[in-house]
């Protein structure tokens, strides 16, 4: 009975190591789910976001974009871990922020500043210069976005602001339809190129 013991104590044993590597393996491989945050559905952080999905896909991954209109968030929510977002696609630097769990990866793309002014405003003045937005109605991303906050402060160079110029926030898709019903003079947007 002493040697059945045994016998079942050295089992147990084995099972429980055995447990004990099937478990540790188990968590020490990584999850195949990702998380990429992006910028709004209609925006070129968005696109990327797709083309990246589709590569990670066919690596068998599971991956969910988390789209958000205020861009400037996106790097606080990658760091903070109770999140769970992997991976964000944003538009300012880095540099300086005190998260030591996020880290830039690198650039995927310079973005200029897309002008437009509708034929009416056109026909009426000629726009040589930023200058010359001055006293127009205006349509910009929504105002959290570090499109926006970049315009702002070019804008100030040129003597634009809300005093003097009628500016309006809003969505980049609510924004452009707006835009093209003529409702603005003229919208700004920073978006990839192609």
């Amino acid at each position: 009975m002493q040697k059945d013991m045994l016998r079942l104590a050295r089992l147990l044993l084995c099972l429980g190591l055995v447990f004990i590597v099937l478990y540790a393996t188990f968590s020490a491989v990584p999850s195949r789910r990702i998380r990429i945050a992006a910028g709004p559905e209609d925006g070129s952080f968005y696109a990327m976001a797709l083309q990246y999905k589709k590569i990670l896909e066919k690596k068998s991954y599971r991956v969910d974009i988390v789209s958000f209109q205020n861009t400037d968030e996106i790097s606080a929510e990658v760091a903070d871990s109770t999140k769970h977002i992997d991976i964000g696609f944003v538009a300012n630097d880095l540099q300086g922020k005190s998260q030591a769990n996020l880290i830039s990866l690198g650039e995927i793309q310079l973005q200029p500043i897309f002008i437009f002014v509708s034929r009416k405003v056109e026909t009426e003045r000629s726009i040589l210069s930023l200058a010359d937005l001055r006293g127009l109605s205006l349509v910009l991303p929504p105002e959290k976005s570090v499109t926006s906050q970049t315009l702002l402060s070019i804008f100030a160079a040129y003597g634009i602001d809300q005093r003097n110029t009628l500016i309006s926030f809003l969505p980049l898709n609510i924004g452009v339809t707006r835009l093209a019903r003529e409702e603005f003079d003229g919208g700004l947007f920073i978006l990839g190129a192609e």
